[in-house]
């Protein structure tokens, strides 16, 4: 079952809630909201990691799952299995926080 969550995400595309900003601080990276969102499952913000800060500046620039593990991949000299792992486990994350939504087709 979690191979097939896994393999469903790559190739699409996420975008990131317009009302969230990331910010570094000292070695974590912060996804804070501008503004109050009802809908929006964070009650304050949220903490991530230099993988996690990837992830989300590179669905901000729209790039797709692919190529955001491949970032994951050489940028971090990981694995691709585990590289996957990561990109899955942080977009299932942000989208289940509704900080990143699935673009239903190629824009």
């Amino acid at each position: 079952m979690d191979d097939m969550l896994n393999h469903s995400k790559f190739g699409k595309r996420y975008i990131c809630d317009k009302d969230i900003v990331i910010r570094k601080i000292g070695d974590v990276f912060l996804l804070i909201p501008v503004k109050t969102i009802p809908s929006i499952k964070l009650e304050q913000f949220i903490v991530t990691n230099n993988i996690g800060a990837m992830i989300w500046e590179s669905c901000f620039n729209g790039d797709n799952a692919d190529q955001i593990m491949t970032k994951i991949e050489t940028s971090f000299s990981v694995d691709r299995t585990v590289a996957q792992n990561d990109v899955c486990n942080v977009i299932n994350t942000f989208c289940d926080l509704e900080l990143l939504f699935e673009v239903p087709y190629e824009l």
